[in-house]
């Protein structure tokens, strides 16, 4: 998903430097029937059992108005949305910009373009390894310092009167690479009290993300130095105004199953109070996998004893002396 914004620009300027505009959108074709015969006989059905509401929209609307009564669902929605935005802003005056006003060819734009989205690869590698120590609040507030200091760094490279495409295409790299960190864990965050409608939540926020892009890239007529900039700094004002609607992730809890599962049943009461007494969903209660361990290891004699077998030896011995036990009861 990193590579594809690297690549795709490179690919595009060789392709019209020498086969003409028109060759971009074979490829397009091609590339959309490939990846669809792939996606049809490679990929797997994942949905084993059906929904047992019928789908309707008096059904979907439901579910959409029970998503989006979560204030902490509202609060990740609104970052996304935002980061998101001034990317499209980005992309919707790029080649404008860089080709008209700074000179630079097709294939030298595809270049260009690749380098600014190096950054999106470097920031989601950092939010992967510093996630455990930071937490997931601690990486949304860092990439949205990031894209502050990205859009901000664009209007100061235009109002110096910088002719290079370089002064450009740093700040964006860098609005990009704290892109890379707010999006993803974004996404993550305002899926995590949903489980059970997943696929609700995913689609509004997707719907929402894109409408607000789509919004922005239309009105980039106005400096598109200044639209990328206003949509990082929003991004850094929401992050700092919604942090009491979004749970904390204490950085030491982060792969600590036992410790993690309050947290998990805080954020499971807070999706059900934001919902009417009749709309409440009755959530299936989630297991740890140390409860899931512990469980498996329990001896299964009928003594009843439910002793934990251990490993190995310990719970072959432990078996058998459950089983001794059993025997003796039934002699007597």
């Amino acid at each position: 998903m990193a590579l594809a914004p690297v690549l795709a620009p490179i690919l595009g300027g060789v392709l019209q430097t020498g086969f003409g505009w028109r060759s971009i959108f074979f490829t397009l074709v091609a590339a959309g029937l490939a990846g669809a015969a792939i996606v049809w006989l490679l990929l797997p059905e994942t949905l084993a059992t059906r929904a047992a509401e019928p789908v309707l929209p008096a059904t979907m609307l439901k579910s959409y108005r029970v998503v989006a009564r979560n204030p902490a669902y509202l609060a990740y929605l609104a970052l996304a949305s935002t980061s998101y935005a001034g990317l499209f802003a980005w992309i919707s005056g790029a080649s404008f910009v860089l080709q008209n006003l700074y000179g630079l060819s097709p294939f030298h734009f595809g270049i260009a373009f690749a380098f600014a989205s190096i950054g999106f690869m470097i920031g989601t590698t950092l939010a992967a390894r510093l996630v455990v120590r930071l937490g997931l609040d601690g990486i949304i507030g860092l990439g949205s310092c990031a894209v502050a200091a990205g859009g901000l760094g664009m209007v100061a490279a235009v109002a110096l009167g910088f002719t290079s495409a370089v002064s450009l295409v740093l700040p964006v790299a860098i609005y990009l690479a704290g892109l890379g960190m707010v999006l993803p864990q974004s996404i993550a965050g305002a899926m995590t009290p949903f489980p059970e409608r997943a696929g609700a939540a995913s689609a509004l926020l997707g719907f929402i993300q894109q409408c607000a892009a789509a919004l922005c890239g239309a009105v980039v007529g106005w400096p598109l130095a200044a639209a990328v900039a206003a949509m990082g700094c929003a991004t850094l004002v929401v992050w700092i105004t919604t942090r009491a609607a979004r749970p904390r992730w204490r950085p030491a809890l982060a792969h600590d199953p036992e410790k993690r599962a309050p947290i998990f049943e805080k954020i499971m009461r807070q999706a059900k109070s934001s919902t009417p007494a009749e709309q409440i969903i009755n959530q299936p209660a989630v297991e740890t996998r140390a409860a899931s361990r512990r469980a498996r290891s329990r001896c299964r004699c009928s003594n009843g004893c439910g002793r934990n077998w251990g490993r190995s030896i310990r719970r072959w011995r432990s078996w058998l002396r459950c089983r001794g036990a059993a025997a003796e009861q039934s002699g007597e």
